[in-house]
């Protein structure tokens, strides 16, 4: 992602296999085109050893006190623990005994060399063809991860031992054999009592376990067996599972990409390749490089820079034309690219290279791969309307010219022309793209989870935090935070819609029934949208049916509203059967008809037209919400304590504050998406984005701020609207201390 690093300490970045609370991981190869793990910790590491173990991710080298830390360990290719339990269900009999006795090994090497892992659930179990590997190997030994998984003492504030280890190594075997997480709640408040009150059931643990997870899971300390005791005997090897495993290896994905091309683009591609390593590639004249794009090994160039305001307009980022590497970790981890390298840059190249890539024979490939990125960055970033500082005018002369100088000793002096290059772009007035990356470790945590049995053709929607996927004549309920599959339900033969909810389905025959748990069909409120016809069924009567508009129905199923094209919205009392009131909205300029939400309590309808407003439970007037010309919107979410609203538009997603209609801020998603929803405690932003595809996006620093100060005239009309206009100075100053009293007078 923009901001990520190329480098660190030797290893190229390839990509992200994770991030969470404890920071960010990535895929990576060094020179020789070996493949490891980088961990860069967004917190202060606990002492971290290299400690040899055939079930642990070895750690390979550690830096922590450099401007950016990192831990660089084996790269664990397989599923992990909970992938697998979801895929293949739980574990039985001697696999499960199997699986135990490997993770507490782990765990007897890291307490014998005095460490203790702090993060150990089913999500740091790796499932290889050489036996299960536990990754993630000194936390921070804050409350993190998987709360379920955490000892009742560091609930209560103490350190996480080697202890608080074999408590989460009996909460993982649980797990394993019953596919539950062992103290799972609603809330926090749930978690915690089950914890510190609860002995889980054992009876289903083969009889070697079942003392030994007894007492893991026993509320003392004292009372919990060590680690070297839950070793009990097992002959046998435990097979790595079918699932999903890490990304494929950069190089294995290029060789069979080089495999599908023709000769006269295999003669091509050594020269397109390493021209890019310095800038545009020359002309593609047999569509070689669009074959390595649709693979994934080359994108389109951007750069995502925070927008700087300036009186006259807005310095903002844009795509580049043309493509580059997808990351500079392609030349370590193809062998036959890195071989090319290594013939451009010593002269004895033994393939067809066009002469644009020639220019640059001699010069080290780091300078290469560091102008390559310096490229990437530095076109990325325009002007729009915008006025620049006096210091960054003479920056952007003084980068011109050196990059002037620099073109013209590309063919006499490369390597001078090389220092040359990276010295302008460091003039440039590009600070926050320079800077991306600590923005990029302190922007909220994003997770992604994919459907495992994404197909065509299927339909997906997002309800709180699940994923409801419509294939194949059944209905399947995926937990996205925990990638756990709840259910999964046949659908009726000729099943031609479903309802909003996923839950009744609607037939070729006009037939509705309940294809899910709830009231039946004929006792429900519900709405079945089928092309672009939706109507709105009460006790399996229709109340209504609308084509080309919006409908929204609020949760208790008593109020419904309809927008049409022209921003007219209709607001219907369901139980009587007839509209209640009429409000209009600004219309969209795209000629769509507004979308529409409810808040969960059914208080406030939330309409994304021309401008973005909420209509209170009168259905007198639609009241706009500030800092709305964003051009096109979509569908509006309330977080499910309806104190916020979510609207996404062109320019990222805007969070309010709905009591004081108060803009909190504006997200840039990293990958563009559609369906909002909050997840069920509100502090995540779930979105589909590819197919199948779930992103996760950490709110809860965010709407926690302050927010953006009211801009003082509106706040002055807002004020006076609620107060009628009768306010003395004390209550200026009391109501509106944000947009400061001296500068509304």
């Amino acid at each position: 992602m923009p901001g990520d690093p190329e480098e660190l300490g030797g290893y190229w970045l390839a990509g992200r296999l994770g991030t969470g609370s404890r920071g960010i991981v990535y895929d990576s190869y060094d020179d020789q085109g070996r493949r490891f793990a980088v961990r860069v910790p967004c917190r202060d590491l606990a002492p971290i050893r290299r400690v040899a173990h055939r079930h642990l991710a070895e750690v390979v080298a550690v830096r922590l006190d450099g401007r950016v830390p990192y831990v660089v360990s084996e790269f664990a290719d397989g599923p992990d623990l909970r992938q697998a339990v979801s895929r293949h269900g739980p574990y039985r009999g001697d696999e499960l005994v199997t699986l135990a006795v490997n993770v507490a090994s782990a765990l007897h090497a890291l307490h014998a060399d005095r460490l203790t892992h702090h993060d150990l659930r089913p999500d740091k179990v790796l499932l290889t063809r050489c036996g299960p590997k536990v990754i993630g190997v000194g936390g921070p030994g804050a409350v993190g991860g998987t709360r379920t998984y955490l000892a009742p003492e560091v609930f209560m504030g103490q350190p996480a031992g080697a202890a608080a280890d074999v408590f989460a190594w009996g909460g993982l075997v649980l797990y394993a054999a019953t596919g539950e997480d062992p103290f799972h709640g609603e809330s926090l408040g749930e978690v915690m009592h089950r914890l510190l009150t609860v002995d889980p059931d054992v009876s289903m643990l083969p009889e070697a376990l079942r003392d030994l997870v007894a007492r893991a899971l026993a509320k003392d300390p004292s009372e919990r067996p060590l680690a070297r005791e839950l070793l009990v005997e097992t002959a046998l090897e435990l097979p790595a599972p079918d699932g999903p495993a890490g990304p494929r290896p950069l190089g294995e994905v290029a060789e069979e990409v080089y495999a599908t091309l023709s000769l006269p683009q295999r003669l091509e591609l050594p020269g397109l390749l390493l021209a890019l390593m310095t800038g545009p590639a020359p002309r593609d004249e047999h569509g070689t490089l669009a074959r390595l794009t649709e693979a994934g090994l080359l994108v389109r160039p951007s750069v995502r820079v925070p927008p700087v305001q300036s009186e006259l307009g807005t310095l903002v980022a844009v795509n580049g034309d043309g493509v580059v590497p997808v990351s500079a970790a392609l030349y370590k981890a193809w062998p036959r690219l890195r071989a090319w390298v290594a013939d451009e840059r010593t002269g004895r190249a033994r393939r067809p290279v066009r002469r644009a890539a020639r220019r640059w024979a001699g010069v080290p490939a780091v300078a290469l791969l560091a102008a390559g990125v310096a490229v990437a960055v530095s076109v990325s970033v325009v002007t729009v309307r915008g006025a620049m500082s006096p210091v960054e005018v003479v920056s952007q002369a003084n980068a011109r010219v050196v990059a002037a100088r620099a073109e013209s000793l590309r063919t006499a002096d490369p390597q001078a022309a090389m220092r040359l290059s990276v010295a302008a772009w460091k003039l440039a007035p590009v600070v926050e793209a320079r800077e991306a990356l600590q923005a990029s470790l302190s922007q909220p945590e994003l997770r992604v989870f994919t459907d495992p049995a994404a197909s065509f053709p299927t339909s997906y929607r997002l309800i709180g935090d699940k994923l409801i996927r419509w294939a194949g004549g059944a209905v399947t309920h995926w937990d996205v935070p925990s990638r756990r599959l709840l259910a999964m339900y046949p659908t009726p033969s000729g099943t031609a819609a479903l309802s909003a909810d996923g839950r009744y389905a609607e037939t070729a025959a006009g037939r509705r029934v309940a294809v899910s748990g709830g009231l039946p069909a004929a006792e429900a409120t519900f709405t079945i949208t089928n092309g672009d016809r939706t109507s709105l069924y009460a006790r399996n009567r229709p109340v209504f049916e609308v084509v080309g508009g919006q409908v929204a129905l609020s949760a208790d199923g008593r109020r419904a509203a309809v927008s049409s094209q022209d921003g007219r919205v209709e607001l219907w009392d369901v139980p009587g059967r007839a509209v209640s009131s009429t409000v209009q909205v600004p219309p969209r300029t795209d000629g769509a008809a507004p979308a529409l939400t409810f808040s969960p309590d059914g208080r406030l309808l939330a309409v994304a037209g021309a401008k973005p407003s909420l209509i209170g439970e009168s259905g007198s007037r639609a009241h706009t919400l500030p800092g709305s010309d964003a051009g096109p919107l979509g569908a509006p979410a309330f977080s499910p304590d309806s104190r916020l609203l979510a609207i996404p538009s062109e320019e990222g997603v805007r969070l309010w504050r709905v009591a004081d209609r108060r803009l909190l801020a504006t997200l840039a998603p990293h990958t563009p998406g559609h369906h909002y929803v909050f997840s069920g405690d509100g502090r995540t932003l779930h979105y589909l984005t590819g197919h199948g595809s779930v992103v996760s996006l950490d709110v809860s620093a965010t709407v926690a701020s302050p927010g953006i100060p009211v801009d003082p005239a509106l706040a002055v009309r807002e004020v006076c609207a609620r107060a009628g206009g009768a306010l003395s100075e004390a209550e200026w100053r009391r109501l509106i201390p944000e947009a400061g009293y001296q500068e509304m007078c």
